[in-house]
C-alpha cells in the first residue's frame, strides 16, 4: 500500500484531541473522539493487510498476530514498566496494587474486560486510575485476534465477489451498531468497553476498503467532501461534551463516518505532506500510551494551573519520541523472541512488586488508604438502603419500594429525603434519629440525578424523581410535614444558570403545593478519596487537604448561598466537621458523607430547620 499521507493526519487529529481533551485544554472537550478515528483507522489498514495476504495467497495468522505483537507490545511494555517501577517509591500501597494488577490485565490485552467488571457509579473516580486508557488497546488486540479467523473462511469470496463482501460487512456493521445502541440503553459500561459493542466501528473502515474500489468520485468533489469532513471532526471536538451525552451512542456515528468518508475520497492535500503534521502521526501510538498516566499522577498529587499543563504535555511528548526512536523503531527490541522475554519478565516485576505492596505491615497508611473499599463493603447498603429506597444505575424503577420507602404514617410526622446520592449518604441517619423522635421518616434517592423538576440522567432514577414531583407528593402534600432536598450541586452537570433557574422553578413548586422545606446545601468535595489524602498525610507527614478541595464544587456552592438563602439553600460546606476520629473518616470516598460524618451533619440540620 502506498504512504497515505492522510491517516497519518487523521492519526494527528485523533491524538491531539485525545490529549487536550484529557489535559482540559479550552475547545477540545470532545476530544475523546479521538479513540473513535483510531479505531476506523485500525479497521481498514487491518482489513487491507488481510485481504492483501489472502488476493496474493500467502495470508499468515503467524506473520499476521506477530507483526501485529511486535508493533503494539514493546511500547506498551516500556511504559508498564515505568509505571510499576514510579509508582513504587511514589504511590500509596494499595494503588501500587492496583496499577499492577491493571498492568496485567492490560498485558494480556483484557483491561476492558477488567474495568468493565469493576465499573460502577460507587467505584473510584477515573482520574485515578493510571492505566485506563489501554481498555482502547485491548479492543482493538481482540479485533486483530478474532477479525482474520473471521474473514478467513471467507477469503475467496472477499476478494471474488466485491458486492457479497458489501453486504456481509454491512449486515455485521449494523449488527454490531445495534448491539451498542441497546446496552447503550441497559448497560452503558459494556457498551463502552467491550468489543462487541465497538466493532462497528472498526468494520466501517474495513467497508470502505471494498467501497473505495466500487466508488468513483471526481477530484473535485473528492475534495469538497474531504473538507466538509474534515470540519465535522473539528466540531465534534469543539462541540461534544462528555457530560450531555453518554458514548458511545449515535452521535458516534457523526465522526466515525465522516473519519471513514476521509480515507474512503482519499485526497491528499499538500498540507498534509507537513513534516511536523506526519511526525505527530506517527507517535501518536506512544504519545497515546503516555500522556494519560503522566496526567494521572498530578491529579494525585494535586498539580495543577497552566504551567502544570503545559509541562504535561510536553513531558509526555518527550517520553513517546524516546518511545518511538529507542523502542518502536529499533529493529532488535521488536522481534518477536525479544517481546516475549521482555513480557514475561514484564509480569514478574507486576507480579512482585503488587505482592511487596500487600505485605507491607499495617499502617495508619495502609488503614486510611483501603478505608473507601472496607466501607463501601460493610455500610453502603445499610447507609443507602439500596434497591429498595435508593435506586442507583444497577436498580430499575420497579425495585423502588414505594409502599415501604414512602409510607405515610397517619399518627406521626412524615419527613421526606429526596435526592441524589448525596442524599441517600444521609438517609440512615435521617432515619435513626428522627424515628429516636418518635418521627416517620421517607426517602426517595437515586444515583447521578438531581432532584429537580425535569431532570436529567439514568432513566430509572428520573423515573424515581419524577415519580415524586408529578404523583407523590400533589397527592400526599398535605401529610408531609417537611421535605429535605440534596444533590452533588457542585457536580457541574448543568452550568450553573441552567442550575439557578432549576433551583427557582423547584422552590416555586414547593410553595405551590405549600410543603415546609428545606434544601441541603453543597457537602465538602476533594479531587480524591479523603482516606487517601489522610493516607498521604500520614506518609508524607505534610498537611494536603486544601490541595484536594473540588473548586468547581466550592464555587457552585458560593453563588448558590449567594443567590438563595435560609431553607432555601441552607448551606453547610462550613459545618465543622470532626474529620476523623478513632479511625472513622467523615468522607468514605471524594464527596459522600460516611455514617460518621451524615450523624454529625443531621444532627446540625434537624436542630436548625426543625
Amino acid at each position: 500500500m502506498n504512504f497515505r499521507y492522510d491517516i497519518g493526519i487523521l492519526r494527528a487529529i485523533a491524538v491531539i484531541a485525545v490529549v487536550f481533551f484529557h489535559f482540559q485544554i479550552p475547545y477540545f472537550q470532545g476530544g475523546f473522539i479521538g479513540v473513535d478515528i483510531f479505531f476506523v483507522i485500525s479497521g481498514y489498514l487491518m482489513t487491507s493487510n488481510i485481504l492483501k495476504g489472502f488476493h496474493h495467497n500467502n495470508f499468515s495468522f503467524r506473520t499476521f498476530y506477530s507483526k501485529r505483537a511486535q508493533r503494539i507490545v514493546p511500547a506498551l511494555l516500556f511504559m508498564l514498566v515505568g509505571i510499576a517501577i514510579a509508582s513504587a517509591f511514589t504511590l500509596l500501597p494499595k494503588d501500587i496494587k492496583t496499577i499492577n494488577e491493571y498492568a496485567i490485565s492490560s498485558l494480556f490485552f483484557v483491561s476492558n474486560i477488567s474495568y468493565y467488571l469493576k465499573s460502577g457509579y460507587f467505584d473510584n473516580a477515573s482520574q485515578s486510575n493510571f492505566l485506563l486508557h489501554t481498555w482502547s488497546l485491548s479492543v482493538e488486540w481482540q479485533f486483530y485476534m478474532i477479525y482474520p479467523l473471521l474473514l478467513y473462511p471467507f477469503r475467496k469470496r472477499l476478494i471474488e465477489h466485491r458486492y457479497q463482501s458489501i453486504i456481509l460487512f454491512s449486515f455485521l456493521i449494523l449488527f454490531s451498531f445495534l448491539g451498542m445502541l441497546y446496552f447503550n440503553e441497559n448497560d452503558n459500561s459494556l457498551a463502552f468497553y467491550m468489543f462487541p459493542t465497538r466493532a462497528w466501528e472498526m468494520l466501517l473502515g474495513g467497508l470502505v476498503y471494498f467501497l473505495q474500489k466500487e466508488i468513483k468520485i471526481n477530484t473535485v468533489s473528492r475534495g469538497m467532501i474531504c473538507s466538509i469532513c474534515y470540519l465535522v471532526l473539528c466540531y465534534c471536538i469543539y462541540a461534544y461534551q462528555e457530560k450531555d451525552m453518554t458514548w458511545p451512542s449515535c452521535y458516534t456515528l457523526i465522526p466515525v463516518f465522516a473519519t471513514a468518508c476521509i480515507i474512503l475520497v482519499r485526497w491528499e492535500y499538500n498540507l498534509f505532506q507537513s513534516s511536523i503534521a506526519q511526525f505527530i502521526g506517527k507517535i501518536s501510538y506512544p504519545w497515546y500510551l503516555w500522556h494519560w498516566p503522566i496526567f494521572v499522577f498530578t491529579y494525585y498529587f494535586a498539580l495543577t494551573g497552566h504551567g502544570v499543563t503545559l509541562i504535561l504535555i510536553l513531558s509526555s511528548l518527550t517520553l513517546a519520541i524516546l518511545s518511538y526512536y529507542l523502542i518502536e523503531s529499533n529493529r532488535r527490541l521488536a522481534s518477536l523472541k525479544f517481546v516475549a522475554i521482555s513480557a514475561s519478565i514484564s509480569l514478574f516485576t507486576c507480579v512482585g512488586i503488587s505482592y511487596a505492596s500487600t505485605h507491607i505491615q499495617e499502617s495508619e497508611t495502609q488503614y486510611f488508604s483501603h478505608y473507601n473499599e472496607n466501607y463501601r463493603k460493610k455500610f453502603l447498603n445499610k447507609q443507602f438502603r439500596r434497591g429498595t429506597c435508593h435506586i442507583d444505575v444497577e436498580h430499575t424503577f420497579e425495585q423502588f419500594n414505594k409502599k415501604g420507602c414512602l409510607f405515610i404514617h397517619s399518627n406521626k410526622k412524615n419527613i421526606l429525603l429526596l435526592g441524589d446520592s448525596h442524599a441517600g449518604a444521609l438517609a440512615y441517619s435521617f432515619k435513626t434519629q428522627l424515628q429516636a423522635s418518635n418521627i416517620n421518616f421517607l426517602q426517595a434517592t437515586v444515583s447521578t440525578t438531581y432532584p429537580l423538576l425535569e431532570t436529567k440522567g439514568p432513566k430509572n432514577s428520573v423515573k424515581v424523581i419524577d415519580y415524586i414531583y408529578k404523583t407523590f407528593l400533589p397527592k400526599n402534600a398535605m401529610h408531609i410535614d417537611k421535605v429535605y432536598i440534596t444533590g452533588f450541586w457542585g457536580s457541574g452537570q448543568y452550568d450553573y444558570p441552567t442550575l439557578k433557574k432549576k433551583m427557582e422553578s423547584l422552590i416555586a413548586y414547593l410553595k405551590k403545593h405549600k410543603l415546609e422545606y428545606t434544601i441541603i446545601g453543597q457537602t465538602p468535595a476533594y479531587t480524591m478519596t479523603y482516606g487517601d489524602i489522610l493516607a498521604l498525610e500520614k506518609k508524607l507527614n505534610s498537611k494536603l487537604e486544601q490541595k484536594y478541595i473540588l473548586k468547581q464544587a466550592n464555587d457552585y456552592n458560593n453563588a448558590l448561598k449567594k443567590d438563595f438563602a435560609g431553607n432555601d439553600y441552607l448551606n453547610v460546606a462550613d459545618y465543622p466537621f470532626i474529620k476523623y476520629q478513632n479511625r472513622e473518616c467523615y468522607m468514605y470516598d471524594d464527596d459522600h458523607l460516611s455514617i460518621f460524618g451524615a450523624d454529625q451533619l443531621v444532627r446540625y440540620i434537624i436542630s436548625k430547620t426543625y
